[in-house]
């Protein structure tokens, strides 16, 4: 399966494509979903606090910045588009909760780039306690699979 990526990243911030590709190869695989042409396509959106609180305004009616946002474009787990939708994550998030967090820029770019593909896969952790149970096993679970930690 090929994974195409279009990246929006205007102010250059450090970004692992090459890992992300893996990491939804992985994902996508687990999920046993086939996709027209054999091809699924992701839009990535690397952003500040500024851009996120303005995007997380005009989108969710909260004005205040996120780490990450997931605009899928099929309707929960039923895909039926190669076209997942958009994931959008905020570069000066990634930097405080890294520290936060005790790991690395990446490590923490990749966990909620995970975060993202999964919502874009019909995952949601806000409609019931048992989803949210299985988004965050699924989401650790494929961290841990890359980072081991």
């Amino acid at each position: 399966m090929e994974i195409i990526f279009l990246i929006d990243n205007e102010k250059n911030y450090p970004l692992n494509v090459d890992m992300l590709q893996d990491i939804s190869y992985e994902i996508l695989k687990h999920e046993k979903i086939s996709f027209p042409f054999n091809t699924a396509e992701i839009s990535l959106v690397i952003t500040d606090d500024e851009e996120m609180k303005e995007i997380n305004r005009l989108y969710r009616k909260i004005d205040s910045t996120t780490d990450v946002l997931s605009f899928p474009i099929n309707d929960g787990k039923d895909i039926k588009s190669n076209i997942l939708g958009d994931i959008v994550i905020s570069y000066d998030k990634v930097k405080s909760q890294s520290v936060e967090n005790e790991c690395t820029v990446e490590e923490e770019i990749a966990f909620l780039f995970i975060h993202g593909l999964l919502h874009l896969l019909g995952y949601d952790h806000e409609s019931s306690e048992e989803d949210e149970k299985e988004m965050f096993e699924l989401q650790e679970n494929f961290f841990q699979k890359f980072f081991n930690k």
